[in-house]
């Protein structure tokens, strides 16, 4: 079975067996559907040309993809950097009877009073809310170059010191004796306080005591 098949306009005739005196073997095959006129049979220029065009075509994709590879050689090991240099700033667990306060040097022993600051990835950690204000005051720490955090001494889970209600009497009594607790709800800051005789302040009232003074040690 022979197939019929177009010849192209720019083929040249080619000898051999076929129909019409053996010059136009090209236009019939043996085998069906086995000539490939855009592969086989066009002239070395045709393929440049279409190599050409293809070139083209995929010009913009080139472009695309250097200008992206570009921005990613800048800016990638910019935001690798920035990620880097943003510090941690959440509480960590206090190993109770292991850790140590950084501001009295005692074993912490009661996560009901305790703080901590962190600074310049820097992680400090108190056994009495007032150890850690007399610290902040020491090295003139506050809200703007470091985090702090203070224990709900309702639930024992960390709250920011922003966040908290501070009640503060002579009747509570705190590891260091600073006199002073935190919790989260207002209502229940009110509720100790009026059984306490104390006061219930907001951490930014704090600095204005002299917290150096009151330590007990």
């Amino acid at each position: 079975m022979y197939s019929f098949i177009t010849p192209h306009p720019n083929l040249p005739p080619q000898r051999g067996e076929g129909i019409n005196g053996g010059v136009d073997s090209y236009l019939y095959s043996p085998y069906p559907n086995s000539f490939d006129i855009t592969q086989d049979k066009l002239p070395s220029s045709a393929g440049k040309e279409r190599k050409a065009l293809s070139g083209f075509r995929d010009y913009p994709k080139t472009i695309a993809r250097y200008f992206l590879n570009l921005i990613l050689v800048i800016y990638l090991p910019l935001i690798l950097f920035t990620i880097g240099c943003q510090p941690d700033n959440s509480p960590v667990p206090i190993d109770k009877g292991l850790d140590m306060c950084e501001y009295c040097r005692m074993t912490i022993s009661d996560l009901h009073y305790a703080g901590e600051i962190i600074e310049r990835k820097k992680l400090h950690k108190f056994d009495d809310i007032g150890c850690m204000l007399a610290y902040a005051q020491t090295h003139n720490l506050n809200t703007n170059n470091a985090s702090f955090w203070v224990m709900d001494f309702d639930s024992l889970n960390w709250i920011k010191a922003e966040e908290a209600n501070y009640v503060l009497s002579s009747e509570i009594k705190t590891p260091m004796a600073y006199g002073i607790i935190a919790f989260k709800d207002p209502f229940k800051a009110n509720d100790t306080a009026d059984k306490t005789k104390g006061e219930v302040l907001q951490f930014q009232y704090l600095f204005n005591i002299d917290w150096k003074a009151r330590h007990a040690h």
